[in-house]
């Protein structure tokens, strides 16, 4: 197994990162011996092969379950050569992995890129969200049943924007079946099958694009700036999606919990409450007509009018952070419509509502 030659992953002996080290073993190791190798910088170690040395793939796979040799160092390493090819999911058996590429990459996410995964997935097809978003859409309109994705991981993984660009994909989907409910006697997912190129370019209805847009105001009350994340969701939120016998959006709703409460009167070090305080903060007309200028509460200095507003606010002044990079600028739009029209005060947003009584699978 261990033949000199081979290729291996060794536990970094320190206890900085990377966890793993990839060296060429020199000679085959006697057992209960250690093995002696060579790392990437020439350098020679001894290593132990049981405990710390872990064979490396050749290849790279979109299924990590697909690999030759497993190990927690092949996984990492798997994970990290698909990141590098701008290659951000894989799968381990029904589970989808994601890794945050920590940059924009509008062509995984375009309409071109949905139509991919539009009815059965061809085979070859790269993993993506958009595939366990149209299998969740398929067996719900086969089933009848509701279904459930569920999106975990640890804080500036990408489970907000996960979350937006699943909901983006049914709402468009829903809307590419619609022209074809009454026209194919297949039923919906034959109908899914016979979609011509016109209707793949249809927009969403105004009621997807409105529960599309709602996904920007729970940001703006319950995401704030941490050390680790800009836009981190600071509460846990539930969402279902009502869905028709037809595959038609009927509504959605939003159930929030454990809402971090306590960042609205403390800050950590170089971290900001609530973004919708500081959205409001940055809007001049806002802020006049609320009477947000010029006033700082008890236990924050008065500021000089360069000074950021929030700084006069004991509450959001303590961490010492106001600001984010590239974002201060999108704030100041944020209280402002498209059109640079106020809003009447008292003005309130509609939307339509799914029929009184009617009971429909839900994601």
């Amino acid at each position: 197994m261990f033949a000199p030659g081979t290729k291996a992953w060794m536990r970094n002996p320190h206890a900085t990162s990377p966890p793993y080290i990839l060296v060429t073993l020199n000679e085959e190791p006697e057992p209960g011996s250690l093995a002696l190798a060579t790392t990437g910088e020439g350098e020679e170690v001894r290593v132990d092969v049981k405990e710390d040395l872990f064979l490396a793939n050749e290849e790279h796979a979109p299924d990590n379950s697909m690999l030759f040799h497993h190990s927690e160092a092949a996984l990492l390493e798997n994970l990290m050569r698909r990141h590098n090819l701008k290659l951000p999911y894989s799968t381990t058996g029904n589970t989808l992995i994601s890794v945050n590429p920590c940059e924009p990459l509008p062509e995984l996410y375009s309409t071109a890129t949905m139509q991919q995964y539009l009815g059965r997935t061809k085979p070859g097809t790269p993993k993506h969200l958009y595939q366990v978003a149209e299998k969740a859409y398929r067996n719900l309109l086969y089933t009848g049943s509701c279904q459930a994705v569920v999106i975990s991981g640890v804080s500036g993984a990408g489970k907000t924007e996960a979350n937006k660009h699943i909901l983006q994909f049914l709402c468009w989907r829903a809307a590419q079946a619609a022209p074809l409910r009454s026209a194919s006697g297949g039923g919906p997912l034959a109908a899914a099958r016979q979609l011509s190129s016109s209707l793949l370019d249809s927009q969403v209805s105004p009621l997807s694009r409105a529960i599309l847009q709602s996904s920007s105001v729970c940001e703006s009350f319950c995401n704030a700036c941490t050390s680790n994340n800009h836009n981190s969701s600071r509460f846990g939120k539930f969402i279902r999606l009502l869905i028709d016998d037809d595959g038609a959006v009927l509504g959605a709703s939003v159930d929030a919990y454990l809402l971090e409460k306590s960042r609205l009167v403390h800050q950590c070090a170089g971290e900001r409450s609530f973004h919708v305080l500081y959205q409001l903060l940055a809007d001049t007309h806002r802020r006049a007509q609320y009477g947000l200028d010029g006033h700082a509460s008890d236990g924050a200095a008065a500021q000089p009018p360069a000074a950021h507003p929030a700084l006069g606010f004991a509450y959001l002044s303590g961490s010492g952070r106001t600001t984010i990079a590239s974002v201060e600028a999108a704030e100041a739009r944020a209280t402002t419509p498209p059109s640079g029209r106020r809003p009447r005060r008292g003005s309130r947003p509609s939307a339509s509502l799914p029929p009184s009584g009617r009971r429909s699978p839900a994601f």
